[in-house]
């Protein structure tokens, strides 16, 4: 397969200007692993891609292909199609893994394009804290890019678009600013961010560049509800609170339900002590009915004393007179 030398071209011309920006060069520690995007063009959406292994063009093997995975799990390959890029993963870094290239398979000649792994036992020249950033819908996102050369010049670029040095500038019609000022690092800050301003970056420093995927996202909505600690979030409640709210609804009702049965018990246990006789009457066995003798009761209601009449000729008066006696 031939390599189509515009694209040698290009790459010259990306490393000096940073007009634009492809990956050229990247510094990896021994045993970790590294993904290297690739830029393609809208025609070649659907054709198939590979990395190739090896310096030149002509005698590179290639190791992984989006229609063939590779089977010792060392490489992996991903066409986003979306974001017309396709991801190389290269794991467990040895100082054998120092050339590739990332290759559109096509009629005729292939497009390919050449990047450099910087293999090294100890810190890397450049790094960052992680390759993929995440960020909200309308925030800010700051990308720390760390360093160890004190030559060259640093900035921030979109992949295969624009770039902004230290300083600020405008990616995709948002602001970007590029700050050096601590020694070592120096920070990308990208404000009022959009869904558009997802995608991969690079981070550079000199002739050495460190990919960066930004991943843009709605921000979630928190709602609080129940109680202080329960939430609902993106319309859907936290299993714990779910839990909690489970066990108690049938703990409340067998309290209640215990409650209500001890003051009937209560209640029923006032009744039979304030009424002895009716407790008594339960308590005596029932007698035979042969045994029972019915009798009728008259009421007679007493005569009136009769009035003794006396007639006025046997009426006699007497007057009564006190003595005293003498003591």
């Amino acid at each position: 397969m031939a390599l189509d030398h515009s694209v040698l071209l290009l790459i010259a011309i990306i490393t000096g200007s940073y007009t634009s920006s492809k990956v050229t060069q990247v510094s990896v520690k021994v045993g970790s692993s590294i993904t290297i995007p690739c830029v393609y063009r809208e025609e070649y959406r659907n054709h198939v891609k590979y990395l190739c292994r090896g310096f030149q063009w002509s005698s590179c093997t290639d190791v992984v292909k989006t229609n063939r995975p590779d089977q010792s799990g060392k490489f992996s390959i991903f066409d986003d199609k979306s974001q017309r890029v396709f991801n190389m993963t290269i794991g467990d870094v040895t100082k054998h893994d120092t050339d590739y290239w990332c290759i559109v398979e096509k009629s005729g000649t292939d497009d390919g394009a050449y990047f450099h792994l910087s293999v090294t036992d100890g810190t890397p020249a450049l790094y960052v804290d992680d390759q993929e950033v995440q960020g909200f819908l309308g925030g800010d996102i700051t990308i720390r890019c760390y360093h160890s050369t004190s030559s060259g010049e640093v900035g921030w670029c979109k992949l295969g678009g624009t770039c902004v040095k230290d300083g600020w500038g405008t990616i995709d019609g948002r602001r970007v600013s590029v700050n050096s000022s601590v020694p070592r690092v120096f920070t990308a800050t990208l404000y009022n961010v959009t869904i558009q301003s997802s995608g991969w970056y690079l981070c550079f420093k000199g002739d050495l560049q460190m990919p960066v995927y930004v991943n843009v996202t709605d921000r979630p909505i928190t709602t609080t509800c129940l109680s202080p600690t329960t939430t609902i979030e993106s319309g859907k409640i936290s299993s714990s609170s779910w839990y909690l709210v489970t066990l108690l609804i049938p703990l409340g009702l067998l309290v209640f339900a215990v409650i209500v049965a001890v003051i009937v018990w209560f209640m029923l246990k006032k009744h039979s002590s304030s009424n002895p006789q009716t407790s008594a009457m339960a308590q005596r066995p029932s007698e035979s009915s042969q045994d029972v003798t019915y009798s009728s009761v008259v009421i007679k209601k007493p005569q009136k004393a009769k009035e003794v009449e006396l007639s006025n000729d046997t009426v006699t008066y007497s007057t009564l007179k006190e003595y005293k006696t003498s003591s």
